[in-house]
């Protein structure tokens, strides 16, 4: 975006979303989600590649981030052991 092509009343308008802190929080949003990282091993996963997993007890969801197929079933099989040896 090139600033000198805006009116003066866009920028009116940019000025009043940064004073806002709006901006800030539309930049630490987008950042979050491009810096996703794998559960298991950390690496970090592209924005187009990698698997999600929603998980938990209804009212208290979780989402873990995977960069490959075998991550994710490393996370799966550690619940499966969790579960079972939490009701022994």
């Amino acid at each position: 975006m090139k600033f000198e092509e805006l009116t003066v009343e866009q920028l009116k308008a940019i000025e009043e979303e940064f004073k806002k802190g709006t901006i800030q929080k539309i930049l630490e949003q987008k950042t979050r989600v491009e810096e996703k990282t794998c559960a298991v091993c950390g690496q970090k996963i592209a924005k187009q590649h990698g698997y999600a997993l929603e998980f938990g007890q209804s009212d208290l969801r979780k989402r873990a981030y995977f960069c490959a197929a075998d991550c994710l079933q490393y996370f799966l099989d550690y619940l499966k052991k969790e579960n079972l040896t939490q009701y022994y």
